[in-house]
């Protein structure tokens, strides 16, 4: 833990050192008048390149002793899942899921940059992808920490089973907590919620993403159950996790404007000055 916080001071102050002659990667980049958010390059992408090397470095320092764990100690809430978490099919139903919330990311990025602009459409592709790789980030590393046996672990006649990366000498088999797929589905989920809430005044849109994000990351959450791969308490938690993540990153990227395309100051979480032509050319405010 303390080399994960000690890199993210690093590349905190690597990105705040970066010199001002450097504004192609220092300043904000806003979307366009319909994609009321930005991203500064240097920090959004410097976050998400320290994403990546903790969810691909942490596992080869981390001691992993395989320790298995006794049925009975289980709380009453998990231990059910033992019993009916038998399905195979459902690992790859929660997979399907799981791409289904990146597809749909991807989609409204590119909807967004073919009517707003291409800069809208990168905006909204990189506070996705902080969203989904700064929650993965987190869940690998409490993942690594708690080094919980999932479910499979305690069902012998599955344990050496093809493909379910279950065996006693899996690293896989005691990441159980908590749940990385239903934690990315609902950070994607609470994020094109949060961006659809912020671009449509009628709430309409906004509420079909809600209802839509909900099911997904319910489905999700249920077939790695079923699959015998986590217990009620890692999807619950992963789904608490992904949602605060996938609403705090796209609120900490949001610019409140006077009004479309119109020079104006915004108010709340921050503000931004707009020329003419609808450009920022000044930022105000705490994002």
């Amino acid at each position: 833990m303390r080399v994960v916080f000690t890199g993210l001071l690093a590349a905190m102050s690597l990105c705040h050192s970066v010199p001002a002659a450097a504004g192609v990667l220092t300043d904000p980049v806003e979307g366009g008048p319909e994609t009321p958010f930005h991203i500064i390059p240097a920090w959004d992408f410097g976050l998400i390149a320290l994403d990546l090397g903790i969810m691909n470095g942490l596992k080869h320092i981390v001691n992993h002793p395989h320790t298995d764990g006794e049925r009975s100690d289980l709380w009453a809430l998990d231990a059910p899942v033992v019993g009916w978490g038998t399905h195979d099919d459902a690992m790859r139903s929660s997979d399907i899921g799981a791409m289904m919330a990146v597809a749909f990311a991807t989609v409204d990025s590119a909807i967004s940059g073919k009517h707003d602009g291409w800069r809208s459409g990168a905006v909204k592709f990189t506070i996705y992808a902080e969203s989904a790789l700064t929650t993965a980030a987190l869940t690998e590393i409490v993942k690594q920490t708690v080094q919980r046996p999932r479910p499979c672990s305690y069902q012998p006649e599955r344990r050496y089973r093809e493909g379910l990366s279950c065996s006693p000498t899996d690293d896989d088999a005691y990441l159980s907590f908590f749940s990385g797929h239903t934690a990315t589905t609902a950070a994607l989920s609470a994020t094109a919620t949060y961006m659809a809430f912020r671009e449509d005044d009628g709430g309409g849109r906004g509420a079909f993403t809600l209802a839509g994000g909900l099911a997904l990351t319910g489905f999700v959450a249920a077939e790695r159950m079923r699959a015998g791969k986590h217990f009620p308490t890692d999807v619950l938690t992963g789904a608490a996790v992904g949602a605060a993540v996938g609403v705090l990153v796209p609120h900490l990227h949001h610019v409140s404007r006077g009004g479309k395309g119109s020079a104006g100051t915004g108010t709340g979480t921050g503000s931004a000055t707009l020329a003419s032509d609808g450009q920022m050319i000044g930022v105000a405010g705490v994002f």
